[in-house]
């Protein structure tokens, strides 16, 4: 019986052998094409994204793939879109759905019907007609062995309200587009352009947005072009130039532009103008009624003329009736004369038919002398960044005894900053243009010194700034009295003592330099004490007395000088005091008339008013000693800084000696090297 059960066995593994070897040497079945269809809806008119699904099935296979494409030519048969539109219109996918927009213009076709329905508005209570577009949607599948499905297709209809025009901004240009889509940024405005960005530049900037009222969820698309432009006799803009573009992108939303804008300034021109624009589109493909325009002009900085002269001298208190506050103020055209007197000694001459000239030749012996120009809000010079940026250097001469609280930088200091850090350079003269405290002629207080890292100071932002770009880490205020009063020194005496030669506080008599100083011109320089008593104003007191402010027969009453401490850079020169002359009754080394004779009394003493004839010794005079004029020069020499802290009016220059520190302080700025070559 076990023998006939392993026949059996035997006989049956061989009957499987011959038969699967039968199978595998046979021809393989042939292919079954795939089947498509799509699916109905009733839902094929939409005014957003619409979902278009579809089954397909292959019979011997598992995967399939799925070819689509559409056009507004709904005419165009199945037969007729698998020759007519190209390859590259198909899109492929795996999925049996596509989440898609039909079009509200033409595509793929130079086809379009259109059709209308009109519904309610409930909220409007009116009747709207809305336009219909229509498009023809082609699908076919193939299989995992190429075979091919017959070209399905079924038609959509499409309504749509056009975008928002694009919502552009600029933080350069203080763009807002969000109602207003055409924007021309004026001359005054122009920003500054540089080759590449730096710490302190950022390159111009355009942001975009837009909105669309079909609803959130549908996905704009945008487009943008720059192109330098210009203007014909009548105003209007033209085209020179596209010189940057972009496709349709839902995803690029902001674009800066640097070395494009520089490279392509016109040829001997510092400003040029250009004209920023933006499209947006819909999901139907329609683009808003008006695309965003921003016309902007820049400039890019040139450093190639000699020096700009700002004379911040104020006119309006030369003969002001205030003489209490405001005596010894020079006359700003004596000022500004004088100025340019330096300016030609130094070698400089002005070009007064065109005053800022542009040009791309060297103009470094040329020299532009503005004025104070008061604007309504603050009454304070702006000098733009676009005027500044021709110049080497940027002399601002403050020459005004008091200004009450000084000089504001604050509408300036900004583009003196971005000046220098293109590599301009700044020279300031006088002792108001650092003034924390008011400096008052009919007041004796005692000298305030302020620490300028002192984040408590009221003028933290000026103090900043000098503390920054000129090294200055402290600053001395001078005392303030510089007035006697004949009445209520000696009632009984209406006129001058004769032997009263104290009276007043007058410790400054000039500058001398530092050892370390090595400049030819820079020596020791005197008061013209003549000059001081020109602007010093007696002023009437009560009952016929009067307030002396003119000494012209015991020397000087110019106060108010400050000394200031350096922690970076180099001092220059240092406070001459009474107290460094010889304490003797007569001093040859300054020359005061007194009685036809050159005798300066000095028993250093000042008296006060209110004390009696014997007991009017009061105290010294206060002695100050320090740095008067400093300079600074950056790392990496990028820019140059200088400030003298008195006011060159009152100094002595008949032997010219004034006239040679201007011209070896400007020498030591080296304007023959060009800052944009660093």
């Amino acid at each position: 019986m076990k023998k006939i059960m392993l026949l059996f066995i035997v006989l049956l593994a061989s009957m499987l052998f011959f038969s699967c070897t039968q199978d595998i040497t046979g021809e393989m079945p042939a292919n079954t094409n795939p089947r498509l269809m799509i699916y109905d809806t009733s839902d094929i008119i939409s005014n957003k994204e619409t979902r278009v699904q579809w089954y397909g099935n292959d019979q011997d296979g598992t995967s399939m793939t799925y070819y689509y494409c559409m056009t507004t030519d709904t005419t165009m048969t199945n037969a007729e879109a698998a020759t007519e539109l190209a390859d590259t219109l198909w899109t492929r996918t795996a999925n049996s759905y596509v989440d898609i927009s039909m079009p509200f213009a033409k595509l793929n076709a130079d086809i379009m019907f259109v059709d209308s329905t009109t519904y309610i508005d409930i909220l409007e209570a009116i009747e709207v007609k809305r336009e219909i577009v229509y498009s023809k949607f082609f699908l076919y599948g193939v299989d995992d062995k190429d075979g091919e499905t017959g070209i399905v297709s079924k038609i959509f209809g499409r309504t749509n309200k056009v975008p928002k025009h694009p919502m552009v901004n600029s933080q350069k240009f203080g763009v807002n587009g969000f109602d207003q889509y055409w924007f021309t940024i004026g001359t005054d405005s122009a920003q500054m352009v540089l080759k590449r960005e730096t710490s302190f530049w950022k390159p111009i900037d355009f942001r975009w947005m837009g909105e669309d009222p079909d609803g959130p969820e549908v996905d704009l698309e945008f487009k943008y072009q720059l192109c330098s432009i210009d203007t014909n006799l009548s105003g209007d803009f033209y085209d020179i130039d596209t010189l940057a573009e972009s496709g349709w992108s839902i995803s690029n939303l902001s674009v800066q532009f640097s070395s494009l804008l520089f490279d392509n300034m016109p040829e001997g021109k510092s400003e040029a103008n250009f004209s920023f624009r933006v499209w947006v589109r819909d999901d139907a493909l329609e683009e808003s009624e008006n695309h965003a325009t921003v016309n902007f002009p820049v400039f890019a900085p040139q450093l190639n003329h000699g020096i700009l002269y700002v004379d911040d001298t104020d006119d309006a208190k030369f003969n002001s009736v205030d003489y209490l506050q405001f005596t010894g103020n020079p006359d700003g055209v004596e000022v500004k004369a004088m100025y340019e007197e330096y300016l030609q000694d130094a070698g400089y001459h002005a070009d007064y038919d065109v005053l800022y000239p542009d040009s791309s030749e060297m103009l470094l012996q040329d020299y532009d002398v503005v004025d104070f120009a008061p604007v309504p809000v603050d009454q304070l010079y702006q000098p733009s960044l676009k005027i500044l940026s021709k110049y080497r250097l940027v002399i601002i001469g403050t020459e005004d005894r008091s200004q009450s609280s000084g000089i504001s930088y604050a509408s300036y200091k900004k583009q003196l900053i971005d000046y220098m850090n293109i590599g301009g350079k700044v020279m300031i003269i006088g002792h108001s243009a650092i003034l924390l405290n008011d400096l008052y002629v009919n007041k004796y207080e005692d000298p305030v010194r302020d620490v300028f890292d002192n984040a408590a100071l009221l003028n933290r932002d000026m103090c900043t700034f000098f503390y920054n770009y000129f090294g200055i880490y402290s600053y001395s205020t001078g005392e303030s009295k510089s007035f006697f009063s004949q009445f209520l020194y000696d009632a009984s005496h209406p006129l001058l003592p004769a032997t009263y030669y104290k009276k007043d506080n007058y410790d400054f008599i000039g500058v001398t330099k530092y050892d370390h100083i090595t400049d030819a011109g820079i020596v020791e320089l005197k008061v013209d004490s003549a000059q001081v008593n020109k602007y010093w104003k007696n002023y009437p007191g009560p009952a016929g007395s009067i307030f002396e402010f003119s000494l012209k027969e015991n020397g000087t009453v110019l106060t108010g000088i400050p000394v200031f401490e350096a922690y970076k850079g180099e001092i220059v020169l240092k406070y001459k005091s009474i107290y460094d002359l010889p304490t003797t009754d007569y001093n040859s080394d300054l020359t005061f008339e007194v009685d036809g004779t050159d005798t300066l009394f000095h028993d250093l003493k000042w008296r006060n008013p209110a004390a009696t004839a014997t007991t009017n010794l009061s105290g010294d005079v206060y002695r100050k000693s320090g740095a008067i004029a400093t300079r600074y020069v950056s790392e990496g020499d990028v820019f140059r800084t200088a400030y003298i802290g008195f006011p060159l009016v009152f100094m002595d220059n008949s032997e010219g000696k004034v006239s040679d520190l201007f011209t070896s302080m400007i020498n030591w700025f080296n304007l023959e090297d060009d800052p944009l070559q660093k």
